[in-house]
């Protein structure tokens, strides 16, 4: 049990630190390798990728509220995902408890564990089946039947679960949408980043690289994935002939434009609550 308490409260400390040098090395080796950064298509990603992400998370969390029959304004939805993000930096699910506890006050604790577990199986359903539409225009490399059998089942039980708990059919499929706007958006960010970094990627790359977020995310074994995703990217960038640093890079810009992100929700915040 000691051994089990050490090991998790390691792990955070272990994750930032892979977090930290795999992006101090991959910014090395772009820049060694001469690598032309594209300022103009970064501010893109900053200034308009990033905001709108964070928005389309604000209407998911409403949506997912409605599930069970919970509203919250567009205000407080942007503090749970704000504060739910910056909660996934500590060494615990940060982020589910905040979003727990939000919605427990509105529907109570048994539904709000019934909407989280819809969002989490309905985000990474879709971002297989994105990974499914990507890979095929890749088809010498993987196979996108396995992705595509993996979205009808887990689809289907989710939809299942959905109408078992009594859920509302609208906001299920008002939450699916939304989920794949947030799915494209952020496939449209990574492949931007290679853009960014001089480098022209099939949509099949920042596809799985974005599936191997979610993956990462909702693993929960280290905060919000940090670490995790960007070794998975790493992988993902070796099998399409990539160098491993061109997958680390784009998954720790990726999640260095999130936290820009929840800065920005801080911000919004405080100017409104002292308006």
């Amino acid at each position: 049990m000691h051994a089990f308490w050490v090991v998790k409260r390691a792990l955070p400390v272990i994750a930032f630190i892979v977090f930290s040098f795999g992006v101090g090395y991959s910014v090395y080796e772009l820049h060694n390798k001469g690598v032309n950064f594209k300022l103009d298509v970064m501010l893109v990603l900053v200034l308009f990728s990033g905001p709108l992400s964070m928005h389309m998370a604000v209407r998911r969390f409403q949506v997912i509220a409605r599930l069970y029959g919970g509203r919250f304004h567009y205000l407080e939805s942007l503090k749970v995902v704000v504060y739910g993000g910056l909660a996934n930096m500590l060494p615990l699910p940060g982020g589910l408890m905040v979003r727990i506890g939000a919605l427990q006050q509105r529907i109570g604790t048994q539904k709000s564990l019934y909407g989280n577990a819809i969002g989490v199986l309905v985000w990474i359903s879709l971002g297989a089946l994105s990974a499914c539409v990507a890979l095929f225009f890749e088809t010498t490399l993987i196979s996108p039947i396995p992705f595509l059998l993996f979205f009808v089942i887990s689809i289907a039980a989710v939809f299942a679960f959905a109408v078992f708990t009594h859920a509302e059919m609208g906001a299920f499929l008002s939450l699916c949408g939304v989920q794949c706007i947030l799915a494209l958006t952020n496939i449209l960010r990574l492949w931007l980043i290679c853009v960014a970094l001089g480098y022209l990627v099939a949509p099949a790359f920042p596809a799985l690289v974005s599936l191997g977020e979610i993956v990462a995310s909702s693993a929960g074994i280290v905060p919000g994935g940090m670490g995790l995703a960007e070794t998975i990217a790493a992988v993902i960038a070796k099998v399409f002939d990539h160098s491993p640093v061109l997958g680390f890079a784009i998954a720790g810009t990726n999640r260095l434009i999130n936290f820009f992100c929840f800065i920005l929700g801080l911000a919004i915040m405080f100017f409104y609550r002292n308006k």
